[in-house]
C-alpha cells in the first residue's frame, strides 16, 4: 500500500487494521502450502507492505496491538504521541530519521525481521520487554527524555553506535544474544546495564586498527565511525554478563562507573581508558584476556576480590588515588610494568597464579603485599627497578620461587616481616618432594638431546646433564638483592636466609665441579648450615671426639677397638703405663686435644702425655734408662696417632669456628 492507503487503513481502527493483516499471513500460508510463494511472493509483499514515510502523524495514533504482516516503513515520519504496545512487526520496520515529539511506547513490541532507528529522534521511549529478532540499528539516534530498554532482547546485532543519551538509559536486564557497538554514542547522564547479557561481542571502545590486535574491529555496518563512547553521567554494569569480546578501549567514564559482580567470559580490553570520577570491578570475573593498557584512573580504582582467568595487562596505567585489588586473583600473567601508583596500593591477599611483573612501577604511597601468594616457582615475580616512595610491606608473603628486586630503589626500607620464600632444590626437606616430582620432566630433555645427537659436543653434553641440578640462571642475583633488602631493613635473620640461598643457586651454574668453592659451599652448610646452626658444629664436635677416641684406641697395641668393649676383653683393659682403664685414657686424649686447651699449659700437657702413656706406654730407651722407683719418662706416640692427633685438631678448630660464627651470627655480636 502507498502512504494514501495505509493512512487510510489506520483511520478505521486497530480492528479492521488486524483483520486485513491476518487476512493476508493466512493468503501466504495458502500460497507456502500450495508450493506457489515463490511466485507470488514479490506481489504479497506489495499488497502486506505499508507505507508511512514522511507522513506526519501530529495527532495521537495508538499502533498498541497492531500487526504489521509486511514492511513497515516509518521513516521520516513525524509523531506526537505513539504507543507501539504490543505491536508485532512480521515484516521490516523502518523507523530511520522519524521523530517522536511526545512519548514513544514500543513496550513488548515484537520485530520478527531487522529494524531501524537509525538517526530517529526520540522522547521518553519504552522499550520495555521489547524483542528484536532481526538486527536492530539505532545508528546516530537521539534519545531525550530517559530511553528504557529494560529486560528487552536483541537476538541479532545491534547497533547503538554514534547514538546520543541525552538523559538517563536504562538497560538493566536486557540480553545481546548478537554482536553489540556503542562506538560513539554519548551517554549524558546515568546508564544502567544491570545484569545485562552480552552473548555476542561488546563496543564501547575504539580498538587498534592491527590485524594481530586483541580486538581487530568488525564493524556490523559500513561507516561505523571508530570513536569511543562516552559516559557523561553515572555508568553501572553491575552483574552484567558479556559472552563474547567486551571492547571498551578509549572509553571516558566522567562519573562513577561501576561493574560489580560483571562476568566478561571473552577477552576484555579497556585500554586508554578513562576514570574520571570512582570505579568499582568487585568480585568482577575476566575468564579471557584482560586490557587496562595506559588506562587512566582519576579517582579511588576498586578490583577486591576480582578474579583473573586468563593474562591481565596493566601496563602503563596510571593510579591517581588508591588502588585496592585486596584479595584479587590472577591466574594468568598479571602485568603491571611501568604502572604509576600515586597513592595507597593494597594487593593484601592476593593471589598470583603466574607471572607478575611490577617492573619499573612507581610506587608512591602506602603500598602492601601483606598475604600476598606467588604461587609459581616458573614464573619469576619481577620487581626489579621498581620506585618505592613510601611504605612499602612484603608481610606474611610467600613465593614458590625467588622475585627479582635488582636495581629497585627504596626511600624506606621494606618490611619483609614473616615472608615465605621457598627455597631452592635440595636447601629444605619440603622442597625435595616437589624437585624430585618435577625430576623426570626436566631431565628429558637432557636425555632427548643424546638419544638425538650422538655426536653431540662435550659442552652440549654437559648442560644437559647439569640441568636437572640447577635453578634459574638469575637465581643468585635474585638473593643477593633480597639480601641487601634485609640488610637495609636490618632484618638480619631473612639476610642470612637470603645469603645461604644466593650460594645454593651459584652451584652448577656460577660454581662449577672442578671450582673449589662448589664442594666448600656444599661443606659449609653441612657443617654450619652457612653459619646458622650453633646446634649442628657443637653435634659434630662432640662426634668427632668419640670418632677420634676410637681412632686413638685403634692404633694402641691390644685388643680391637671393637673388643675393648666387650666383656671379655676385661682383663686385658690395663695400662700399658700407670693405673686406669685405656678407654677412658683415650676418651680423656681426645677431649683435650677438642677442646683446644692440651697446649695452654704444663698441666693440660702433663694429663695428655699421662693418657698418651696408658695408652702406647713409655718409650723403650727411657723405660731402660730410668730408675724402678722414679717417675714414667715420655710416651711412645706411635706416628699415625700424632698425624691423628693434628687432624683432629685441625677439624676441632674449624668447628669452635663454625660453632662461634653461630652465635656471633645469631646474637649479631660485633
Amino acid at each position: 500500500m502507498n502512504r494514501d492507503e495505509s493512512i487510510a487503513l489506520l483511520k478505521e481502527g486497530a480492528g479492521r487494521w488486524n483483520e486485513w493483516a491476518q487476512e493476508l499471513l493466512r493468503e501466504r500460508e495458502e500460497l507456502r502450502e500450495r508450493g506457489a510463494w515463490e511466485v507470488h511472493k514479490s506481489r504479497w509483499h506489495d499488497k502486506a507492505a505499508v507505507d508511512f514515510r514522511e507522513s506526519p502523524l501530529k495527532s495521537r495514533y495508538d499502533f498498541s496491538g497492531f500487526v504489521f504482516p509486511g514492511a513497515a516503513c516509518f521513516r521520516s515520519a513525524t509523531f506526537w504521541d505513539a504507543s507501539f504496545l504490543g505491536a508485532k512487526f512480521r515484516g521490516e520496520a523502518d523507523f530511520g530519521r522519524a521523530e517522536f515529539s511526545g512519548k514513544a511506547d514500543f513496550s513488548q513490541a515484537e520485530f520478527s525481521d531487522s529494524v531501524m532507528f537509525d538517526g530517529a529522534t526520540l522522547h521518553n521511549s519504552r522499550f520495555w520487554f521489547t524483542k528484536f529478532s532481526g538486527n536492530t540499528e539505532f545508528k546516530g539516534a537521539r534519545f531525550h527524555g530517559g530511553s528504557y530498554f529494560r529486560d528487552a532482547m536483541f537476538s541479532g546485532g545491534a547497533d547503538f553506535s554514534q547514538a546520543v543519551f541525552r538523559d538517563g538509559s536504562n538497560f538493566q536486564v536486557v540480553k545481546f544474544s548478537g554482536d553489540a557497538s556503542f562506538r560513539g554514542a554519548e551517554f549524558s547522564a546515568k546508564a544502567d546495564f544491570e545484569r545485562a547479557e552480552f552473548s555476542g561481542s561488546a563496543a564501547f571502545g575504539v580498538a587498534p586498527l592491527t590485524p594481530d590486535s586483541m580486538f581487530y574491529p568488525r564493524l556490523m555496518y559500513p561507516g561505523t565511525a571508530l570513536s569511543p563512547a562516552k559516559f557523561s553521567g553515572d555508568i553501572n554494569f553491575d552483574r552484567a554478563k558479556f559472552s563474547g569480546e567486551a571492547d571498551f578501549a578509549r572509553v571516558k567514564f566522567s562519573r562513577k562507573a561501576l561493574f560489580l559482580g560483571t562476568k566478561f567470559l571473552g577477552n576484555t580490553s579497556f585500554g586508554e581508558a578513562v576514570f574520571s570520577d570512582a570505579m568499582g570491578f568487585t568480585g568482577a570475573v575476566f575468564s579471557g584476556k584482560t586490557e587496562f593498557v595506559v588506562a587512566a584512573f582519576s579517582a579511588n580504582a576498586n578490583f577486591n576480590e576480582t578474579r583473573f582467568s586468563d593474562e591481565a595487562i596493566f601496563t602503563a596505567a596510571k593510579f591517581s588515588k588508591n588502588a585496592h585489588f585486596t584479595k584479587a586473583t590472577f591466574s594468568g600473567d598479571a602485568d603491571f610494568s611501568l604502572v604509576g601508583f600515586s597513592s595507597g596500593t593494597l594487593f593484601t591477599k592476593t593471589k598470583f597464579a603466574a607471572g607478575a611483573i611490577f617492573v619499573q612501577c612507581v610506587f608512591g604511597g602506602f603500598t602492601t603485599f601483606d598475604g600476598a601468594k606467588f604461587e609459581s616457582d616458573s614464573k619469576i615475580a619481577a620487581f626489579n627497578a621498581i620506585n618505592a616512595k613510601s611504605f612499602f610491606s612484603l608481610a606474611g608473603a610467600s613465593f614458590l620461587a625467588a622475585p627479582d628486586f635488582t636495581q629497585s630503589h627504596f626511600l624506606e626500607a621494606p618490611r619483609l616481616d614473616n615472608v615465605d620464600i621457598a627455597p631452592p632444590a635440595f636447601a629444605g626437606v619440603k622442597n625435595m618432594a616437589r624437585w624430585w616430582r618435577d625430576f623426570p620432566s626436566r631431565l628429558y630433555a637432557g636425555k632427548n638431546l643424546f638419544k638425538r645427537d650422538a655426536d653431540a659436543s662435550f659442552a652440549a653434553r654437559w648442560v644437559a646433564f647439569k640441568r636437572p641440578f640447577k635453578g634459574h640462571s638469575n637465581a643468585p642475583a635474585h638473593w643477593r638483592a633480597l639480601k641487601r633488602l634485609a640488610a637495609q631493613s636490618l632484618d638480619h635473620s631473612n639476610e642470612s636466609v637470603f645469603f645461604k640461598n644466593e650460594i645454593i643457586t651459584r652451584r652448577w651454574d656460577t660454581d662449577q665441579p672442578w671450582h673449589a668453592v662448589l664442594w666448600a659451599g656444599y661443606l659449609y652448610q653441612l657443617t654450619s648450615d652457612f653459619g646458622r646452626s650453633v646446634m649442628r658444629p657443637a653435634l659434630l664436635w662432640l662426634l668427632s671426639a668419640a670418632i677420634f677416641a676410637w681412632a686413638y684406641l685403634g692404633v694402641a697395641d691390644g685388643p680391637s677397638p671393637t673388643a675393648w668393649i666387650a666383656d671379655s676383653a676385661a682383663p686385658a683393659l690395663r695400662c700399658k703405663t700407670g693405673a686406669g682403664d685405656p678407654r677412658l685414657a683415650a676418651l680423656g686424649a681426645s677431649t683435650l686435644k677438642a677442646s683446644l686447651v692440651f697446649g695452654l699449659g704444663a698441666d693440660g700437657d702433663n694429663k695428655l702425655n699421662a693418657y698418651h702413656a696408658c695408652l702406647y706406654g713409655e718409650a723403650a730407651d727411657m723405660r731402660q734408662r730410668r730408675q724402678p722407683s722414679s717417675e714414667a719418662g715420655p710416651p711412645a706416640i706411635p706416628f699415625i696417632a700424632v698425624l691423628i692427633g693434628i687432624v683432629q685438631s685441625i677439624v676441632s678448630a674449624t668447628l669452635a669456628f663454625l660453632l662461634l660464627l653461630a652465635i656471633r651470627n645469631y646474637f649479631r655480636i660485633k
